[in-house]
């Protein structure tokens, strides 16, 4: 029997998944994780302590719930969030916490990259959080030997190679060059960028390595297990959520919220994963820095003491009640800024309409519904293309709020039966190896559709006028932020 197992490095947690070849699950397991916020706008996390430490926990968890022999794994594939900033020194020891996506610390260096070098880049991207590492930390700029994302990270410490794919590559910020898969080291060394601190860009269905005895004797796993060069967490989520035809569009409810449409298949770019060549493969129609992150905030807030399983069912069956727009209040859901389709990185979260009739039941509807205004901002820009609609991530085991997105978006909605893109992680370790030699299986046997949902005329009615009002709230407030 041939195992797959596959990992995901999340950004509020780590999960794993040990599947066989048919997409049975042996084990899974799951750590959750924060996030460290040492400034306004900024956002940190530990590369050795959250990354690599819970991944060696997690490992040897589903070893032993499997009560597998480790030599049973044929390969092992990692995915994760970025784009993100983790700096290494010569050693392989991380100099700081790395910083994440969804941080805002470099929007002066964003701003100089636009307006001297022309370049199509976003916050979120490496680029600007490097230059502000090389201007205002210059002691560990000048350390710094390797500059990874979290997936990549991980395959380094199991094989000792400085590695990432292309299409994570092609989003460091407009230093790859996307036609001859390298970096472009003459607009580096204008930026006044060491070239050799980027890492060996390969194809994400490389094998980079055999695990090495030391990372094995950690783990629990077989020296010499082949380890994927793998990618990051939009095409392995896309893949375990079946979302790989054109004009199917996948809505994700992690951390951090993404509407992606898909424009080609995926298996023609599976072999080079450069899928962030846009238009061409996908079209990210929107990102929400804090969409499961705004439902942490809310808990932490509201109902700090109630266990999470309790407070989930506690909450929707009190917000189900309630009618849709949630009697006049808006929650505007930039706690971190927004970014697609309407980038302002400035902008704060916002609770608008509240009155003394409106308790924290109504604030969490109005959450929900905030979250599916986003969505739907994105969705309206490539309305005549999606022709399905598939709603995944954690946030996607609630049915009321996939019951909001699809009276929303006034569009019928698909649900899969697993939100675990550690599954898809798994699937892509076995058609890196040549196992699977398409994406069919992971939609009809390993991950198939459980649940759908057709949008509610009289909800969808109320939703079009709210969204309006929740269009001219984003238009008023950008004058203030």
């Amino acid at each position: 029997m041939s195992l797959l197992l596959g990992v995901d490095i999340g950004t509020l947690g780590t999960k794993a998944v040990l599947a066989d070849e048919t997409g049975c699950i042996l084990a899974s397991g799951q750590i959750q994780h924060s996030i460290s916020y040492p400034h306004p706008g900024w956002a940190e996390q530990d590369p050795e302590k959250e990354w690599w430490g819970e991944f060696v926990v997690l490992v040897r968890e589903v070893l032993t719930k499997a009560n597998v022999t480790p030599s049973a794994i044929i390969g092992i594939s990692i995915t994760g969030l970025v784009p993100t900033l983790c700096v290494l020194d010569r050693e392989g020891r991380s100099l700081r916490p790395a910083i994440l996506h969804c941080d805002n610390r470099a929007t002066a260096e964003l701003k100089e990259l636009l307006e001297n070098y022309g370049l199509e880049i976003t916050l979120e991207q490496v680029l600007p959080k490097l230059l502000w590492l090389k201007k205002h930390e210059p002691d560990i700029y000048k350390k710094a030997h390797v500059i990874l994302n979290p997936h990549s990270y991980i395959v380094y410490r199991l094989t000792g190679r400085k590695t990432t794919d292309f299409d994570t590559a092609n989003i460091f910020g407009g230093i790859f060059d996307a036609s001859s898969m390298t970096w472009k080291e003459k607009l580096c060394v204008d930026l006044g960028i060491n070239p050799s601190l980027l890492p060996e860009p390969l194809p994400g269905t490389a094998i980079a390595g055999g695990v090495l005895p030391e990372a094995a004797h950690l783990t629990g796993l077989a020296p010499g297990t082949p380890v994927i060069v793998g990618t990051g967490d939009s095409f392995v989520t896309l893949l375990s959520a079946g979302v790989t035809q054109p004009g199917e569009m996948m809505i994700y409810l992690g951390t951090a919220g993404t509407a992606i449409l898909v424009r080609r298949p995926l298996v023609e770019v599976a072999s080079t994963l450069h899928i962030s060549n846009r238009p061409s493969a996908v079209e990210f129609c929107a990102n929400i820095l804090t969409c499961g992150q705004a439902l942490n905030w809310y808990k932490n807030n509201f109902f700090p003491e109630t266990p999470e399983q309790e407070f989930f069912k506690l909450v929707e069956t009190q917000a189900r009640s309630l009618p849709p727009a949630a009697q006049g209040l808006y929650f505007l859901p930039h706690l971190m800024g927004r970014r697609l389709p309407y980038p302002q990185p400035l902008a704060r979260g916002t609770l608008f309409g509240l009155t003394p009739a409106h308790h924290r039941y109504h604030i969490f509807r109005a959450l929900l519904e905030g979250i599916a205004y986003e969505f739907k901002c994105g969705y309206l820009k490539v309305k005549e293309e999606v022709r399905r609609i598939v709603v995944t991530g954690g946030g996607a085991y609630s049915s009321l709020w996939r019951q909001i997105i699809s009276d929303v978006l006034d569009k019928e909605i698909y649900s899969p039966l697993h939100h675990n893109t550690a599954l898809g992680a798994a699937y892509f370790t076995g058609y890196s190896l040549g196992l699977f030699t398409d994406f069919h299986k992971m939609r009809e046997q390993w991950n198939p559709v459980k649940d759908h949902h057709k949008p509610q005329l009289q909800a969808s009615v109320c939703y079009r006028k709210a969204f309006n009002v929740y269009l001219k709230l984003n238009r008023i407030l950008q004058e203030l932020y």
